[in-house]
């Protein structure tokens, strides 16, 4: 994005992508909601406590992809128990509803994994 600024931090209608997410997530109703910060690190944790001081942020000191942030996020929470759900800090257009659609399908059907993927328009 060529910006000082982590890509998480730009603001979007009035809240930052990271704000978007963190909204669209809320209704799930986490025991515990864990941010994998790294680019930025001390810039995402300042603004997790400005508008989201329960969240837990870990930091990933190397960039080595979503699957070790996952790890990084689990071995945070080792007690974690139940469905996890994992959701990128830069999509803000996802719907609180299609959230809590894809927990409840992925639980219903006994899932070990669930992915949501979107086909539009080109």
């Amino acid at each position: 994005m060529k910006s000082a600024l982590p890509k998480v931090l730009h603001p979007l209608l009035g809240r930052t992508l990271l704000g978007h997410v963190l909204s669209a997530a809320a209704p799930l109703g986490a025991d515990r909601t864990v941010v994998v910060v790294g680019h930025g690190a001390d810039q995402v944790r300042g603004h997790l406590g400005e508008i989201a001081p329960d969240v837990v942020p870990v930091l990933q000191a190397e960039q080595l992809g979503t699957g070790h942030a996952v790890r990084i996020a689990l071995e945070a929470v080792p007690d974690a128990t139940g469905t996890v759900v994992v959701i990128n800090g830069d999509v803000p257009l996802l719907r609180p509803e299609t959230v809590s659609a894809l927990v409840y399908a992925h639980e219903q059907a006994g899932a070990a994994a669930t992915v949501l993927a979107a086909e539009v328009p080109d």
